[in-house]
């Protein structure tokens, strides 16, 4: 887009012509089996991580998009249900971010949610109509700060999340 804007000293910028990509608002859940003490994640193929050599098997926070009218939190309980199988038993939200305002208009509404085995309902692993193969990975949290470190290329939303549980626990 060609555009100007009001600098900080109330002049007009001459006109400058910015990029942007239009992508739908997403929802990311932060898992937590409360008897087992660890963190639910999921592990799925990833293409743009293509593009770096880097190996697209990415491990991240349960996360998804969310539907035209579609309620934010309605999204992340349907999200947590079709990846991993459980039904939370409580949702928080925590935070809504922009995932790279410099260039997306995508924003991610974070949740923390907690399951235990009583709310197993099935196995998870995606909707095969939305071509999904997702492995669970169960990090224990007192392993979560050595997990987060040894990522080579890590998901932004989970080390935040993952931050954010941290702290809040401590």
């Amino acid at each position: 887009s060609h555009l100007q804007f009001e600098r900080f000293d109330g002049t007009l910028s001459p006109e400058v012509i910015r990029y942007g990509f239009s992508k739908w608002d997403a929802v990311g859940v932060l898992v937590y089996h409360t008897e087992k003490d660890a963190y639910i994640l999921v592990r799925q193929m990833r293409y743009p991580p293509t593009h770096h050599g880097v190996d697209p098997w990415m491990t991240e926070i349960v996360a998804g998009g969310i539907s035209p009218g579609e309620d934010v939190a309605a999204a992340g309980y349907r999200e947590v249900m079709e990846e991993i199988g459980y039904r939370p038993s409580r949702m928080e939200r925590i935070m809504r971010f922009y995932v790279s305002p410099g260039i997306m208009s995508e924003r991610i509404t974070l949740f923390y949610a907690e399951v235990n085995e009583s709310t197993r309902e099935t196995d998870g692993g995606g909707l095969l109509d939305e071509d999904e193969d997702i492995q669970l990975i169960w990090i224990p949290r007192g392993e979560a700060m050595s997990w987060i470190s040894q990522q080579e290329n890590g998901d932004a939303k989970t080390i935040l999340a993952l931050l954010w549980h941290f702290q809040r626990r401590e």
